[in-house]
């Protein structure tokens, strides 16, 4: 785990985005969102703050309501209301239980981290744009301003060594502004450009978890 420090100040940094929606200075991004949560990410249990982690920027959390478990909705209501330490830690907790169920996880990036020798308990995970929006809605516009205004905080507090971008859609429109090492891991779902290539998706993910550079 972190130490008490770096979590004190990321309890704050993950508070701060859970409000963007509340805040005036940020009424651009704000008026895009359909939920009344927002989902700021989280750490694995043993992400590195030495500069050598793994970060998975998504496009946003989906869908175009709140989350429906229970369990993680308290988990954001807590990082929302209370930027403590201890909440923190339990976003991260849960997070940790369920993510391996979400498709994105479990069909396209734990498969490329098995390969690629790499323990989930050391990645973290953010959202390009950190809040649901319409279905349908076009996340496009909002991309470039999402990362200036909140994405870029939390990747330069987290200092990875690397960064996947999951999905080309939101890979595409941000991969120019990654501070470091970047690489964009098609999705088998919602990249529909791409959902009937299974076979390029294989090569193309093939082609991230051999490049031994990017991993170093």
């Amino acid at each position: 785990m972190q130490d008490q420090e770096f979590r004190k100040e990321a309890a704050s940094l993950w508070h701060w985005v859970s409000n963007v929606c509340r805040n005036p200075d940020l009424a651009d991004l704000a008026a895009q969102s359909t939920a009344t949560l927002l989902h700021p990410g989280f750490l694995g249990l043993d992400y590195p703050i030495d500069g050598t982690g793994t970060l998975v920027i998504g496009m946003n959390p989906g869908g175009g309501t709140d989350t429906p478990n229970r369990e993680e909705r308290d988990t954001l209501v807590a990082i929302r209301d209370d930027g403590s330490v201890e909440a923190f830690d339990r976003l991260n907790s849960v997070a940790a239980k369920l993510y391996p169920s979400w498709p994105i996880w479990r069909n396209n990036l734990l498969p490329l981290l098995k390969s690629a020798k790499v323990d989930p308990a050391t990645v973290a995970y953010i959202h390009a744009v950190p809040f649901r929006v319409a279905d349908n809605a076009s996340l496009a516009g909002i991309y470039a301003s999402a990362w200036a205004k909140v994405s870029s905080k939390q990747t330069a507090l987290l200092k990875p060594g690397r960064i996947l971008l999951a999905g080309a859609t939101a890979g595409g429109r941000i991969h120019r502004l990654m501070p470091v090492k970047s690489r964009i891991v098609m999705r088998s779902i919602g990249d529909k450009l791409h959902a009937d290539r299974s076979p390029k998706i294989a090569a193309s993910h093939a082609a991230i978890w051999e490049d031994q550079s990017f991993w170093e």
